[in-house]
C-alpha cells in the first residue's frame, strides 16, 4: 500500500509524486464602499471651473469613484484624493445636484446622498448694491471666461516659480490707453485661484500672492462679512497675459469688499512685503524683498506689473481705525494710507472697484534710481510706467484738515483716468485727483468738487527723470496735459479753494518746474454753484497756472460753462478764467452758415480771482499773484450767454445734456497737436457710478 503524505501547504504527495492541493477557504466580500460630495456644500453658489472633491472609502479598497451631475456621468477619478473638474457653463443657471457613485474590486457600489447647489453665470445686470449706494454696473467683474483653466489647490500645486529677474526696457509712450488683455494666454494656461466659502482659499490671506504667474486669475467671492485681509502684490504677467484680481459679485451685484477695520497684515515672511510698506495700504504693490520659501529678492529694477484689479470695493483703510502690523501688534493707521498703493508699478489697470473712506483712494508713486549717477538720479529702475484708471467709483477718501490726502493720487509716465465717477472728498481741503504724472489724460470723467477738480503739479519724487521722457512724435510728456469731454460740479469752499484745474507747483514747490506747455481744456461741461461773497468769494476759479514762468497757456475750446448759485437767496459768483492769473486762447470758429462764434459757451465771468494777500508774491515774479495778470487771444469772444444751456433736469441734478443742447453746437477744430495723438472725444461722460462701455 503507498503512503499518501500532505505536506502542511495543502499539497498531497504518493510515491514522490504530486496528487493535488487542498483548496483554501475564502469569504465573498459583500460589503459596499461609503462615499460622500464634501465640497462643494449644499446651497454654495457656483460658477465657471468649480473643483469638486469626493470622499471615498472601502473595507478592501476603492476602485473607482464617478461623479454625477444632475443624474448624468460628469468624470471618473481612481485614485485618492477623488476630486473633479466640473464645467458648470454648460448648465443654465439654477439648481444642480452632484452625487458620487463609488465601487470596490468585487463590483459592490454605493451611492452618495445628493449635494444641491446653485449655478450662477449669468453677472448681474441690475443695480448692484454695497453698503454705502445702489448703483448699476456695466462692469465685467465676474464675467471672465476661466472655464478651460485649471483650479489652483490648497497647498499650491507644484509649478514654476516666478521669475523675479524681469526687467522691462520701456518705450515712448504713444497717448493710447493700455487696456488688460488676455489674449496670448493658451486656453489652459494660467491657474484660477477661488478664495471664498467653501472655495480652495477661505480667505485672501490663504493665497499664494507671491507665486502668480501670467495668466493667473484670482476669483475673490462676495460674502456678506467683508475681507479683513491686507495683500501684497509682488508678482508681474507679461504683455497679453495679464494677471487678473477680479471680485465676483453677490446675487445682487454686491462687490466683494475688502474693509481696514482690524485689517490684518500678511505674514512677516514668505510674502515678500518690505517693512517699509507696513500699513501703507489694503492693497500694496511694490517689489517683493527677502522672500524665503525657495525666493530671495526681486532683483533691483523688478517692478509688479500687467496687473488687473477689478470688481472690488475697498474701504476704511484710514486712521482712526486699527490694524494688525507685520509685527503682529495691533496700531492705528498711519494718516497718509491708501485703498490701493503702488510704489513703483507697470502696465497696472484699475477698474470697476468702489474705493471709499480711505486715507487716500489710490496712490501710485515713483521713486529716484538711487543706482544711477548723481546728482540727478536720471533712472527707470523705480518709475512707475503704464497707468488705467477706469469706470470707479471714489467717494469720501481723505481726512478733514489734511490737504495732502484725495481721492487719487499718482506719479507715472502715462496716465490714463477715463469714465471714473469722482464723489466729493472727505473734508474740504483736499483735492479730488492730484497728478504729477508725465503725459496725462482725464476723459469722460465725472468730477464733484474738491480744493482743486484736478491738481496737475509738476513731477516730484523723480522728476529730473520724468521731465525729460519723450512720447512717440518726440515732444516732452510734461509739455502737454489733456482734459477733455468731462463733466465738472465746481463747488465753493473758502476763499482759497475750490479751483477746477491747477497747473504746476511754481514757487510753492520744492521741486523744479517742469510742467509747461500746454493745458489742452476741450469739449467739458462745467456747472459752478457759488454764492457770490466780496471779499471771499467772488469769482468761481477755472484755471490757477502758477508755472507762468514757463510759457504755460489754456486752450479752451468747446466747452460748457455755467455757473448758478449755491443756494435758493444766494447771488451766483461768476465764473473767474484765473485765479491769480495765467495766459489762455479761448479761438472762434466758422458754423456751417459762414458765420464766426464763440467755441466756449459761458454765462457769467470775470477775469481773474484776486488772492486778497492770502499768499505772498511770487519771487520771480512779484506781480504774477496780485490778481490783475491776464493774457491770450479770444478773450474778447467770450460772450455772457442768458440762454438755456439745455440740461436734461438740473433742478433736480440730472446733468445730462439734451440733443437739443447748445453744447453740441460747439464745433471750433481741434488742435494740432490733439489730432496727432488722436485724442478726439467720443460718447458723453458718465453721469453716475459704474456707467462706462466694457473694454475693449
Amino acid at each position: 500500500m503507498t503512503a499518501i503524505v500532505i505536506c502542511a501547504l495543502g499539497v498531497a504527495y504518493a510515491g514522490g509524486k504530486r496528487l493535488g492541493t487542498k483548496p483554501p477557504t475564502t469569504t465573498a466580500d459583500t460589503t459596499a464602499p461609503t462615499t460622500s460630495v464634501t465640497s462643494p456644500a449644499s446651497s454654495d453658489t457656483v460658477s465657471g471651473s468649480v473643483s469638486v472633491s469626493v470622499a471615498a472609502a472601502d473595507n478592501v479598497g476603492v476602485s473607482k469613484v464617478e461623479l454625477y451631475v444632475n443624474g448624468t456621468l460628469s468624470g471618473t477619478s481612481t485614485a485618492s484624493p477623488y476630486s473633479f473638474t466640473w464645467d458648470t457653463t454648460a448648465l443654465a443657471d439654477g439648481t444642480a445636484t452632484l452625487t458620487s457613485v463609488a465601487y470596490d474590486a468585487a463590483g459592490n457600489k454605493s451611492t452618495s446622498a445628493a449635494v444641491s447647489v446653485n449655478v450662477l453665470n449669468t453677472v448681474a445686470t441690475t443695480p448692484p448694491t454695497t453698503t454705502t449706494t445702489t448703483t448699476t454696473t456695466s462692469s465685467t467683474s465676474g464675467s471672465l471666461d476661466t472655464s478651460s483653466m485649471t483650479l489652483a489647490t490648497n497647498p499650491l500645486q507644484t509649478r514654476a516659480l516666478p521669475d523675479l529677474n524681469r526687467i522691462e526696457t520701456p518705450t515712448a509712450w504713444n497717448y493710447q490707453a493700455e487696456y488688460p488683455s488676455r489674449a496670448s494666454c493658451g486656453a489652459s494656461e494660467g491657474l484660477v485661484f477661488e478664495v471664498g466659502t467653501g472655495k480652495a482659499f477661505a480667505t485672501p490671506r490663504d493665497v499664494p500672492w507671491i507665486r502668480l504667474l501670467p495668466c493667473d486669475v484670482v476669483k475673490i467671492y462676495y460674502r456678506t462679512e467683508p475681507y479683513k485681509d491686507i495683500v501684497f502684490l509682488g508678482a508681474r504677467g507679461d504683455k497679453g497675459k495679464y494677471i487678473t484680481i477680479m471680485g465676483v459679485p453677490g446675487t445682487n451685484g454686491e462687490l466683494p469688499v475688502f474693509d481696514g477695520v482690524n485689517a490684518v497684515s500678511p505674514p512677516a515672511t514668505g510674502t515678500g512685503m518690505p517693512p517699509v510698506f507696513d500699513g501703507f495700504g489694503m492693497f500694496i504693490l511694490s517689489r517683493p524683498v527677502n522672500i524665503g520659501n525657495g525666493l530671495t529678492s526681486a532683483a533691483y529694477g523688478y517692478k509688479p506689473g500687467y496687473l488687473h484689479i477689478t470688481g472690488l470695493k475697498v474701504q476704511n483703510a484710514r486712521t482712526p481705525a486699527s490694524y494688525t502690523n507685520l509685527s503682529g501688534a495691533v496700531t492705528s493707521w498711519p494718516a497718509f494710507t491708501a485703498g490701493i498703493y503702488a510704489a513703483p508699478a507697470e502696465h497696472l489697470a484699475i477698474t470697476n472697484c468702489e474705493l471709499a473712506s480711505n486715507g487716500i483712494g489710490f496712490f501710485i508713486k515713483s521713486d529716484q534710481d538711487y543706482m544711477a549717477p548723481a546728482p540727478d538720479y536720471l533712472g527707470n529702475a523705480r518709475q512707475s510706467r503704464g497707468l488705467l484708471v477706469r469706470n470707479n467709483y471714489f467717494h469720501d477718501n481723505g481726512i478733514v484738515g489734511n490737504t495732502s490726502l484725495h481721492n487719487a493720487y499718482s506719479e507715472v509716465i502715462g496716465s490714463v483716468y477715463e469714465y471714473n465717477y469722482f464723489g466729493r472728498p472727505n473734508g474740504t481741503s483736499a483735492d479730488n485727483i492730484k497728478e504729477r504724472s508725465a503725459g496725462v489724460i482725464f476723459r469722460n470723467n465725472y468730477i464733484d468738487g474738491g480744493m482743486h477738480a484736478i491738481s496737475l503739479r509738476d513731477p516730484e519724487s523723480n522728476g529730473p527723470y520724468e521731465a525729460i521722457q519723450k512720447d512717440a512724435l518726440g515732444e516732452d510728456l510734461v509739455k502737454y496735459a489733456f482734459v477733455y469731454n468731462n463733466h465738472f460740479t465746481q463747488r465753493g469752499i473758502d476763499a482759497n479753494g475750490g479751483i477746477l484745474i491747477g497747473h504746476g507747483d511754481g514757487d510753492f514747490g520744492a521741486q523744479m518746474q517742469y510742467r509747461y506747455g500746454k493745458l489742452f481744456f476741450y469739449n467739458n461741461r462745467v456747472v459752478s454753484k457759488y454764492d457770490y461773497l466780496m471779499y471771499g468769494r467772488d469769482g468761481a476759479p477755472l484755471f490757477e497756472m502758477l508755472n507762468y514762468n514757463r510759457g504755460t497757456v489754456v486752450n479752451a475750446l468747446n466747452n460748457l460753462f455755467y455757473a448758478v448759485s449755491a443756494t435758493s437767496t444766494g447771488t451766483p459768483a461768476p465764473f473767474a478764467l484765473f485765479f491769480w492769473g495765467g495766459v489762455a486762447n479761448f479761438p472762434t470758429f466758422v458754423d456751417g452758415a459762414g458765420v464766426t462764434q464763440p467755441s466756449n459757451w459761458i454765462n457769467r465771468y470775470i477775469e481773474t480771482m484776486p488772492n486778497y494777500g492770502n499768499y505772498a508774491s511770487s519771487p520771480s515774479n512779484p506781480n504774477l499773484y496780485a490778481g490783475t495778470k491776464y493774457d491770450g487771444t479770444g478773450h474778447p469772444n467770450l460772450i455772457k450767454q442768458t440762454n438755456d444751456p439745455g440740461f436734461t433736469d438740473f433742478v433736480n441734478g440730472d446733468y445730462s445734456l439734451k440733443s437739443s443742447s447748445v453744447f453740441y453746437t460747439l464745433k471750433a477744430p481741434l488742435p494740432a497737436e490733439v489730432t496727432a495723438r488722436s485724442l478726439t472725444p467720443s460718447g458723453d461722460p458718465v453721469m453716475g457710478p459704474f456707467k462706462a462701455p466694457a473694454l475693449p
